[in-house]
């Protein structure tokens, strides 16, 4: 027969094992990156163009929702290719940042806009920022007054990519990461006569296009989804940025 000392010692140990787990449990928690913190505009696009952050619903056109990377239905904003964009008021304009998204693009053209900032509306060229990706799958990220760059081929049709840029005028590096990886980091200097401003609009899916061989100005538009659109006004660090792609 066990004896009440025996079954006590049992007791206790029991739980102390509980207590610890819970504190492990509660360190992971702990241990988890907040994403909400310095988050200043958030697209989960949950069946809308809700900015989580602030509330405010923005103008959708042509966009329909489907399964996101988790195949959960309704729960990202596809683009159709030919009417597809969102206006939106989203900025490069701080002096440090990150920008996350996830994108499935449906086939790599020769211009494939993402995030667009115009001079003015008639001008058939890049203008204030723009991000995208070129026909041979290489993210491309312009802002005036600061960079110009594009990584090597680094993504394909048909697959979910986690894209992140993050910049840092003081120390004056941009860099790209897809998919948790760094593919891209840059140095640059800040021309603050050429800074981007908010007095034009900005756009989800769509540009403005010259072709080089001359011919009318057209309307270029995105083809695929876009989700989980994040802009905070710092520089993320890699722990962060990692745990964007894997959450």
């Amino acid at each position: 027969m066990i004896s009440l000392k025996k079954r006590a010692m049992k007791a206790l140990a029991a739980a102390a094992l509980m207590v610890l787990a819970a504190g492990c449990d509660k360190k992971l928690e702990d241990d988890k990156p907040d994403f909400s913190s310095n988050l200043i505009h958030y697209f989960p696009f949950s069946g809308n163009g809700v900015d989580d952050v602030s509330g405010q619903e923005f103008d959708m056109h042509g966009i329909t929702y489907l399964s996101d990377r988790k195949g959960t239905e309704n729960s990202s904003a596809f683009f159709n290719g030919f009417s597809g964009w969102m206006d939106i008021s989203v900025g490069l304009k701080e002096k440090a940042g990150t920008l996350s998204f996830w994108i499935y693009p449906c086939l790599c053209k020769e211009n494939n806009p993402l995030f667009v900032k115009k001079s003015v509306e008639s001008d058939p060229y890049f203008g204030k920022y723009y991000v995208g990706y070129s026909e041979e799958g290489r993210i491309e990220a312009m802002c005036n007054g600061k960079w110009n760059v594009e990584t090597d081929i680094v993504i394909q049709a048909n697959q979910w990519y986690n894209v992140v840029l993050r910049w840092d005028d003081a120390s004056g590096i941009v860099d790209i990461f897809v998919n948790g990886k760094k593919k891209l980091s840059k140095e640059y200097t800040v021309d603050a006569s050429a800074l981007p401003d908010d007095a034009t609009p900005a756009y989800l899916g769509k540009i403005l296009h010259k072709p080089e061989e001359g011919g009318a100005v057209e309307t270029v538009y995105y083809k695929g989804k876009l989700d989980d659109v994040r802009l905070y006004n710092i520089w993320l660090p890699y722990e962060e940025i990692e745990a964007l792609y894997t959450e």
